[in-house]
């Protein structure tokens, strides 16, 4: 096959993903999540059904989309055995953008739609289950590694390998469905980091009377 026409399937292939996630952000504004079919967007894509299937597994990765992030290669074994006094700072900097070519504009939609949408929310913690699942493991052998760099000592190691793993998730939820954070453009790390900088600044600030 020439390389000319791999460039034009590939083409055509970014042109109907497109199609199919404008279709349903659309249809999704309109006429709110729980009222949008696969068999509508198929339409307003002017798809077949098996195509949609083909491009994506459901109604809700057409709305919420592939998720942007993943760990790069080696990224566990790169936190198990590197010492940080930011332990949250140590694993979003093994996140990488899982691909390049994301509209902005889709994003700042999904952001509101699943923002409104509290079914949706499950959609998004999964994506991001899937991707801190194998992470407590890697804290684990960090902390056995180098025990100074815990901040909750008085703790048990597992609520405090439990408390940076739920920052990073909520980082990562914070840049994915709330459309009031600042950030813009495509998917950036940078801004999970903003978002996991804002957690603890609020953290800091907190008192507490002893009871």
């Amino acid at each position: 096959m020439k390389d000319e026409d791999i460039g034009l399937r590939e083409k055509k292939r970014i042109t109907t993903r497109r199609k199919i996630v404008e279709s349903a952000l659309d249809l999704v504004e309109n006429q709110g999540f729980d009222n949008v079919t696969v068999e509508q967007i198929c339409s307003q894509a002017e798809i077949s059904r098996r195509t949609f299937f083909n491009y994506m597994e459901s109604k809700e990765e057409a709305v919420t989309g592939t998720f942007p992030f993943a760990f790069r290669e080696g990224a566990m074994e790169f936190i198990a055995t590197t010492e940080s006094d930011n332990i949250v700072d140590l694993v979003l900097s093994q996140l990488v953008i899982t691909f390049n070519s994301v509209d902005p504009d889709f994003l700042r939609r999904r952001r509101v739609i699943v923002f409104e949408n509290p079914a949706l929310h499950y959609a998004v913690s999964r994506q991001k289950y899937d991707l801190l699942s194998t992470l407590g493991s890697a804290l684990a052998k960090h902390f056995e590694t180098f025990p100074h760099d815990r901040v909750l000592p008085d703790l048990p190691v597992q609520v405090e390998i439990n408390v940076a793993i739920e920052i990073a998730r909520a980082s990562v939820t914070m840049y994915m469905s709330n459309p009031h954070f600042p950030a813009s453009g495509g998917p950036d790390v940078d801004h999970v980091r903003l978002a996991a900088r804002a957690f603890t600044d609020f953290a800091k600030e907190m008192t507490w009377q002893k009871h």
